[in-house]
């Protein structure tokens, strides 16, 4: 139970400080940051790669959908924190994509909040019904 609210806190945390990171944070990649920035995303990797490894050990199936999807979140963040990304646009991209995909680890809050996930599929519904308000609008501008 501690093991598994301690990853939700730090999920949480890590979706602030990728806020705080992307606002404040110049550098192309890990190399060229300040110290602070360095500091905590090596924190957060050193975190996620443990738990990986120590959810891996504990489980007697290995191929755990939760297990695998963290393994590939990790994978990506190692992947954005120490591939240089230059001036390539490409590249640029590619590491920003891999830090908001980070965010899905934040799935896992929806299924200890229950409340939330009543939410999320308000907010779903809601969404559908923007949408076809809006292709409505669009057919009736085209029309005329």
């Amino acid at each position: 139970a501690f093991f598994q609210r301690m990853g939700l806190v730090l999920s949480v945390m890590f979706a602030i400080w990728i806020s705080i990171e992307l606002d404040l944070n110049d550098a192309d990649s890990l190399y060229e940051a300040n110290a602070v920035f360095i500091a905590v995303q090596l924190f957060f990797l050193a975190y996620w790669i443990f738990e990986v490894v120590v959810r891996l050990v504990a489980l007697r199936r290995k191929t755990d959908p939760a297990v695998l999807g963290d393994a590939f979140l990790t994978s990506l963040l190692l992947l954005a924190s120490f591939v240089p990304v230059g001036s390539s646009t490409t590249l640029r991209l590619a590491s920003s994509i891999c830090k908001i995909a980070q965010l899905g680890r934040l799935g896992r809050l929806c299924c200890a909040v229950p409340e939330l996930e009543i939410i999320v599929k308000g907010l779903a519904h809601a969404m559908r019904s923007t949408f076809f308000c809006v292709v409505l609008l669009l057919v009736v501008v085209y029309m005329f």
